[in-house]
C-alpha cells in the first residue's frame, strides 16, 4: 500500500482551519475529548488555542474493542448540559465516530481529514481536509506516528 506523508505543513493547514472554523460558528465549548491515539495532538492543541478543558476518550473499532462508553469526564459534562467537542486526527470510515456519537449524544465532532466517501456517511461538525478515498487511497502516516 502507498503512503502519503502528511507532515507538519498539512497539519498545520488542517489544524487553523479546524480552529477558524470553531472560532467562527461562535459555538462556546466547555470540554475537547481527544481520541486515544490519533486524536490527542489535534485535541490537545485546539483545547489550548481556545482555552477549554481537555479529557480523552480511549475508543477503537478495531481488534480488542476498547471502549471508554462511561467515561466520567463526557458523561458528566453531558449531564450538566455542557457542550463537548470529541476530535481525532481523521474520519476514514466513520465507524469510530459515529459509535462515540450514538454512545455520546450531543456531541460535536472535529477532524483534521474527513473521506466524504465513508461507509458510514458521518460527516463531522468540523474538518481541514476533505478527500475523497476513490482519488487518495494511500494510507496517511501523520507526523507524530512512530515510522
Amino acid at each position: 500500500m502507498k503512503h502519503f506523508n502528511y507532515n507538519y505543513d498539512n497539519y498545520q493547514d488542517d489544524f487553523c482551519t479546524v480552529v477558524y472554523a470553531l472560532e467562527k460558528s461562535n459555538v462556546r465549548y466547555d470540554l475537547v475529548v481527544g481520541i486515544q491515539r490519533g486524536g490527542l495532538i489535534p485535541a490537545v492543541h485546539i483545547s489550548n488555542a481556545l482555552n477549554i478543558p481537555f479529557a480523552s476518550l480511549n475508543w477503537s473499532h478495531g481488534e480488542g474493542k476498547v471502549r471508554d462508553s462511561s467515561n466520567p469526564h463526557l458523561r458528566t459534562a453531558l449531564e450538566r448540559g455542557r457542550k463537548v467537542l470529541v476530535v481525532d486526527d481523521i474520519c476514514d470510515t466513520g465507524i469510530t465516530l459515529n459509535e462515540v456519537k450514538t454512545t455520546y449524544p450531543g456531541i460535536d465532532t472535529a477532524v483534521l481529514v474527513y473521506n466524504e466517501e465513508n461507509e458510514k456517511q458521518f460527516v463531522p461538525t468540523y474538518y481541514g481536509w476533505k478527500i475523497k478515498r476513490s482519488e487518495l487511497p494511500e494510507w496517511l502516516d501523520f507526523w507524530w506516528e512512530t515510522k
